[in-house]
């Protein structure tokens, strides 16, 4: 009758159809191992090779992981924070820096047009500075930055808080260059030769 509920047998029987279609699909999948797949996303085609199985191999790295100097602990509270962030983010955060500048210096070359100035190392610093700051405040995008307005616009609702003034620390289409390369710094050499530099 319309408008009356499925019965649990016909519940079972839907429950079991996903089962089957499920199975099927990792049927069609196996089918296709060793092939290359494209999907086509916007105007650009990537081609995947369907394998059985990934593992990636993990560049050693004779660095400690962790914090075991315990000598940090007497800095100033801020500094500390800092030296903290920058072992757990990466023991050699020089090496990313190295990388986002390779990539830099790669669509430099590629790419006519305005070129991108590679970063020192206080411009990447202040830059992973930034990204964990904006976390601490309820503003968005470019609220962080004044670009050139004043400080004390009519126009503007009047806050108790000063406005936080990004600029101080870097420009925002700087931070949004930063912001462009920062992915770069996570690509792996010997992944790279199997084909998944990510």
């Amino acid at each position: 009758m319309p408008g009356q509920l499925p019965t649990a047998a016909a519940q079972v029987e839907e429950v079991r159809t996903y089962a089957q279609r499920k199975e099927r699909a990792k049927e069609k999948v196996w089918q296709l191992l060793g092939q290359g797949v494209t999907i086509r996303q916007c105007n650009q085609m990537v081609t995947w090779k369907v394998i059985q199985e990934s593992v990636a191999e993990v560049e050693e790295e004779d660095l400690k992981l962790g914090l075991k100097d315990l000598s940090v602990l007497d800095l100033p509270k801020s500094e500390a924070i800092g030296k903290i962030f920058l072992q757990l983010f990466s023991p050699r955060w020089q090496d990313k820096l190295d990388k986002m500048n390779a990539a830099i210096e790669k669509q430099n070359s590629t790419e006519k047009g305005n070129k991108v100035r590679p970063f020192s190392e206080a411009e990447f610093l202040v830059g992973l500075g930034l990204i964990v700051g904006a976390v601490e405040y309820g503003n968005k995008g470019s609220s962080l930055w004044l670009n050139g307005k004043k400080k004390n616009d009519d126009d503007e609702w009047r806050t108790i808080l000063p406005h936080l003034n990004f600029d101080r620390f870097m420009l925002e289409y700087r931070f949004k260059q930063f912001r462009q390369f920062l992915p770069d710094i996570h690509e792996s050499a010997s992944l790279k030769e199997a084909d998944d530099p990510w």
